[in-house]
């Protein structure tokens, strides 16, 4: 299984310490092209499918490095992988935002209801840690990095301008900033595949 830590950080990253600290030494760190040197959360996709495509191991586990600790084997993600029943297991997340795709919310809340975890709060896909079968994930990446633009604005600057003048977008997800929307609006063709950690033991907010 592949380690990948996706960033454009000169020093070491929180998750970076965390596993010097524990001692786990075999891992890559992917820093993406910044066509302006300007960060923004859509360059992990075209960056983390590079490397999948590159790779020879059978499994990618990716974890954001900014804010991310990890506490155990990383190994252990596999097992829950295969406890899924999916080829790509995303962490969740509380935080919802689903203003410009609503039907893909109602669609998240309708899977958690009929998992029956419609009463948690955690039930929406969150971008920032997941392990994958390298084949299936690069089919993934590839549908999403259809919407990244190397002259994009970032998250919050789209949702402004979105709401100020729409018609002068080009349609959403299309170079929205947000690899996590992009994510979430390509789900439902790869819901046979994708699984969402529900009960947080993959990685918990």
């Amino acid at each position: 299984m592949d380690l990948l830590l996706i960033h454009n950080r000169t020093e070491q990253t929180i998750l970076e310490k965390s596993l010097a600290y524990l001692g786990i030494l075999d891992h890559a760190v992917v820093r993406p092209h910044l066509p302006h040197g300007v960060w923004r959360n859509t360059y992990k996709i075209p960056a983390a499918l590079h490397f999948a495509e590159t790779s020879t191991s059978e499994f990618v586990f990716c974890i954001d490095a900014d804010d991310s600790v990890l506490i155990g084997d990383p190994r252990k993600a596999l097992e829950l992988l295969e406890d899924s029943g999916g080829d790509i297991l995303f962490s969740t997340t509380g935080h919802g935002d689903y203003d410009l795709m609503p039907d893909i919310g109602f669609r998240f809340l309708a899977e958690a209801e009929t998992a029956g975890w419609g009463a948690s709060h955690d039930i929406h896909l969150n971008a920032g840690v997941y392990v994958a079968r390298r084949r299936v994930l690069v089919e993934f990446l590839r549908a999403a990095t259809r919407y990244v633009s190397a002259n994009e604005p970032m998250w919050s600057e789209y949702r402004r301008a979105m709401k100020a003048h729409p018609l002068d977008l080009p349609p959403f997800p299309f170079a929205c900033g947000s690899e996590q929307n992009i994510f979430r609006f390509i789900y439902p063709a790869f819901s046979a595949s994708v699984r969402l950690d529900y009960n947080r033991r993959l990685a918990y907010r």
